[in-house]
């Protein structure tokens, strides 16, 4: 599966191609025609919307901008850098505040994965959405972890080379280095891009 991803991405030329090409595969693993891939700006502080599936405009105007503070399942992954699931928004606590805008999309269950690379830059955030109760299962999660990686190394790399990776990674010495590590390891990875 990482061999088929990495070779699907080998043909992507920026980051919207990339965020394309990661939801597709991830809607592919989950079986769900609803996601979207969204990119970590630094300077705005937030994530936006850069590839989307099965939404119409209501939801994507009001998830246009999700920023650390927002409280949505995205903004939550965002703040833990991790995962974050959940089975039916209609139960949970974090999830009421968008019940109508979730209803009116048909989403009843969210899972949200960080787009990291392997040199721990946070680049963005692939979400799937469910129109029902749903819970993955741990190859799926795997999958979407695995290609989430690859997609984040792919993206960073692109915006090196267009000399625009300032407003995707904090301007810290350390995510900087990190930048560079997952430079290397892209390249190590998958072969020269």
């Amino acid at each position: 599966m990482e061999q088929y991803i990495a070779h699907r991405l080998k043909s992507c030329r920026d980051p919207r191609m990339v965020a394309d090409c990661v939801l597709q595969e991830a809607r592919a693993i989950t079986g769900t025609f609803m996601g979207n891939v969204q990119l970590m700006n630094w300077r705005d502080g937030a994530l936006t919307i850069a590839a989307q599936s099965g939404f119409e405009d209501e939801f994507l105007n009001f998830f246009r901008r999700v920023g650390l503070d927002c409280g949505s399942v995205c903004a939550l992954a965002l703040s833990r850098r991790a995962d974050v699931s959940v089975e039916d928004v209609r139960h949970d606590d974090g999830c009421l505040p968008y019940g109508g805008i979730f209803a009116r999309a048909g989403v009843r269950a969210v899972h949200s994965v960080p787009l990291i690379t392997n040199g721990d830059a946070l680049v963005g955030m692939l979400s799937v959405h469910f129109s029902e109760r749903m819970k993955l299962n741990a190859v799926q999660v795997a999958a979407m972890r695995d290609f989430a990686t690859l997609a984040a190394d792919k993206i960073l790399y692109l915006t090196a080379e267009m000399k625009t990776y300032p407003q995707l990674v904090r301007g810290s010495a350390s995510a900087l280095k990190g930048a560079r590590e997952a430079l290397v390891s892209a390249d190590k990875t998958l072969g020269r891009w």
